[in-house]
């Protein structure tokens, strides 16, 4: 059987000539082939970067003439290190693209957002990064994929914000100021590059503005805790990473988590002789912040049965959290090599 000949944008949008995508995924089978073609039918200069797929991803990639970066699998692969690939390469083939759209090959770009992304871009000269709502596909599907779509949706601010996720459209000159992302990182790369671009004084900025839908199919517990695990995993790494630096909140976070875990564990415990008893009702205080945390979700209209089940998470996630900075300080301590927190 012949190969097909590639694919050509359907209708190629004359006001993104300066924009580029860059395309990151690993295995990701009928997702990657619909996120793809959700960017391909308007844009020219995409490129595919795949870390060691055994499925038919690259070969589809290249039947839609989409530019393929293969990243050498002896050296650790992280999504920072294929972000920075991608781009570079995006640049060889055209040096003169002023912007690059980062996709994650589980999401599909909706109709409208590269032209919304794009005009809120030129609009701030400062501004190294756009962002929007991204829209779990199947919010229903299982209890996790609901949590991501509350997440999604309602636990986010908008306008400038302190950092953006791993789907949005960047400045090329803001990452060239700052050397694109730290592909060291196994986790949480994207808040710590934006770190270093407000720094510089750049800004990013998050729209209301609907931009792609997600399947994150997580199905498992044990899916929803890893990846949990690997959040205090990069909040630990970049607090390190940045304990000397003013304006750095993952220490914080990190003090945070262990307050409310250990610290108030401890605390029930360690008290018990001295308050007869009393200080074993501390732990009260979990069921108090999920109520909390369900109430502020509410007042957004969302759901009473389903900010409930956000708040109590988000309660126990602390925990997976924990975990996560353990892990880190001990790779740290023992010089363990960093192996990548997948959590499917």
């Amino acid at each position: 059987m012949e190969n097909p000949a590639p694919e050509t944008p359907e209708t190629p949008d004359p006001a993104l000539e300066n924009v580029g995508i860059v395309v990151i995924g690993r295995n990701e089978g009928e997702r990657l082939k619909t996120s793809l073609r959700s960017v391909r039918a308007h844009l020219p200069r995409v490129v595919y970067v795949d870390s060691g797929s055994e499925d038919d991803s690259v070969a589809f990639a290249r039947s839609m003439g989409v530019e393929v970066v293969e990243l050498d699998m002896s050296t650790p692969f992280t999504a920072g290190r294929a972000r920075n690939e991608g781009y570079e390469r995006l640049l060889s083939m055209a040096p003169e693209t002023e912007f690059v759209h980062f996709v994650d090959g589980d999401c599909e770009i909706v109709e409208g957002w590269l032209p919304n992304a794009l005009a809120a871009m030129e609009a701030d000269e400062r501004r190294a990064a756009v962002w929007g709502l991204l829209v779990e596909r199947h919010p229903d599907a299982t209890p996790y994929n609901r949590l991501c779509d509350t997440e999604w949706r309602w636990c986010y601010p908008y306008g400038d914000v302190p950092y953006c996720g791993g789907i949005a459209l960047m400045r090329v000159s803001a990452l060239r100021e700052v050397g694109g992302f730290n592909g060291a990182l196994i986790a949480g790369e994207e808040p710590e590059m934006c770190f270093r671009m407000r720094e510089g004084g750049w800004r990013i900025h998050r729209l209301h503005d609907v931009m792609a839908l997600h399947d994150a199919d997580i199905r498992r517990f044990g899916q929803w805790w890893r990846r949990a695990v690997r959040t205090g995993y990069a909040d630990a790494e970049r607090a390190w990473m940045h304990r000397q630096k003013k304006g750095q909140y993952w220490g914080r976070n990190v003090v945070r988590v262990w307050v409310w875990t250990f610290g108030v564990v401890a605390v029930s415990v360690g008290a018990a002789p001295w308050t007869m008893g009393l200080s074993g009702l501390l732990p009260f205080v979990y069921v108090v912040q999920a109520g909390r945390l369900a109430r502020g979700l509410a007042s957004q209209g969302v759901p009473w049965s389903r900010a409930l089940r956000y708040g109590v998470f988000s309660v126990l996630a602390k925990f997976a959290m924990v975990a996560g900075h353990i892990r880190f300080a001990r790779i740290r301590c023992v010089g363990k090599h960093r192996e990548l927190i997948e959590h499917r």
